[in-house]
């Protein structure tokens, strides 16, 4: 399937479920080296157009493709990061982000381990910020979080997520 039909079927869909039955998202890969991207449920039209775009580059990405719910799923997710083959955490950062548990796991395993990592933001109120400026507009639990402070400090810890598909 071509990557433009693709991508209009991503956007027209309905719900993620509709898109799975579909079955027209790639492949998650976790060997040989693979970048793991994070999303907030919610983000999932304008992440996927991107993770189908990484795809068809050939980039090999991991993703949660069924964004699955369990503490078990939870924990493996998060364990991909610390695996030999994950080159870099890619989190979709959005206002939706900092209500899930696997976001504050992630930025903690991130921090303390040392893995490479980037973050593509969505703008909030049609406002681009740094993640740590996210969550404190949004008066989030993780506002004061010192992983989200670290990892997410100022401006130049992100790319917009309208920035040119080159510069991602």
């Amino acid at each position: 399937m071509k990557t433009t039909d693709m991508l209009q079927k991503i956007e027209s869909a309905s719900s993620l479920w509709e898109l799975q039955q579909q079955n027209i998202l790639p492949e998650p890969y976790d060997d040989s080296g693979f970048f793991l991207v994070y999303y907030a449920k919610e983000d999932y039209r304008t992440v996927l157009c991107d993770v189908v775009r990484y795809a068809q580059d050939g980039l090999r990405i991991y993703y949660d493709r069924h964004l699955e719910t369990g503490e078990a799923h939870a924990n493996d997710f998060v364990a991909k990061a610390t695996g030999l083959h994950c080159r870099c955490v890619v989190f979709y950062l959005s206002e939706h982000v900092f209500d899930d548990r696997i976001f504050a796991k992630l930025c903690d395993t991130v921090q303390n381990h040392h893995i490479p990592y980037l973050s593509i933001n969505l703008p909030v109120g049609g406002t681009f910020a740094s993640g740590a400026q996210l969550a404190k507009s949004l008066q989030t639990e993780l506002a004061n979080d010192t992983a989200v402070q670290y990892l997410f400090a100022n401006q130049v810890t992100f790319t917009q997520s309208d920035a040119p598909y080159a510069d991602k």
